[in-house]
């Protein structure tokens, strides 16, 4: 008897795919053995994936085998290396701490102001300053030790979810890679609908540095790689590589 999950006792029977409406494929894979190993099965496999759906058909045989049907999403509970690689596209809100000294209202202020600011910001060691309008509110920020903000930052992320057997791809070579939107949309092809939420003019000159590049595996040996790109509005070119 081949192995279901580690368990030995249990016979598998071919499986099958069915289509649902609103729901879409699924695959049913099926298994016969005594219903104490289903039951003991089912437990099992509920305890690690909650959204799965498992249906135990009573004994037909003399022998008291019954017959359990677990239904897989999209084909995706990463034990067959016939299934497909599944991947879901996000763009999720994120931001990062910038230094207060590179905020564009900083940059509109006068020369010796900026001078000043900069200074006090290096070293508060004086107190503060006394000025005037948003060079004011930057001192008594400073002062009170708010030296960052949030900049809200366009965040790609792509997350892909593979059976066992798959290829896995080497993850270093994106790490700290800068990409252009072109570059992003030839290489990785998002959706339509994505690539409508990537930013455009005056934005498309900008370039999206890969900040996370992440390989898991699953428990039923499948794997999964969740990929993020950041965008800015400028270069990163000259920190970072460029995509050939």
């Amino acid at each position: 008897m081949a192995e279901i999950y580690g368990n030995n006792t249990i016979s598998p029977l071919l499986p099958r795919r069915v289509y649902r409406p609103n729901v879409g494929w699924r695959t049913e894979r099926r298994f016969r053995g005594l219903m104490a190993s289903l039951n003991a099965e089912a437990a099992a496999i509920l305890a690690g994936s909650p959204q799965v759906e498992i249906q135990i058909d009573p004994p037909s045989n003399d022998v008291g085998e019954g017959v359990m049907t677990v239904s897989i999403p999209d084909a995706q509970d990463g034990s067959s290396p016939d299934d497909n690689v599944h991947t879901v596209w996000g763009c999720p809100n994120s931001s990062r701490d910038r230094a207060i000294t590179d905020h564009p209202k900083f940059d509109a202020l006068s020369g010796p102001d900026k001078d000043l600011l900069s200074k006090y910001y290096q070293d508060r060691s004086n107190g503060g300053l006394s000025t005037t309008g948003d060079a004011q509110s930057f001192s008594d920020a400073i002062e009170k030790g708010n030296l960052q903000y949030a900049e809200n930052v366009f965040l790609l992320r792509r997350t892909e979810t593979a059976p066992a057997g798959w290829s896995v791809p080497n993850l270093r070579l994106y790490v700290d890679v800068v990409f252009t939107r072109a570059q992003m949309i030839s290489v990785f092809d998002p959706p339509d609908n994505i690539i409508t939420q990537m930013p455009t003019t005056p934005f498309d000159e900008g370039e999206y540095l890969c900040m996370r590049a992440e390989l898991e595996q699953t428990d039923k040996g499948g794997w999964q790689v969740v990929m993020e790109w950041a965008h800015a509005p400028v270069a990163w070119t000259f920190l970072y590589t460029r995509w050939p």
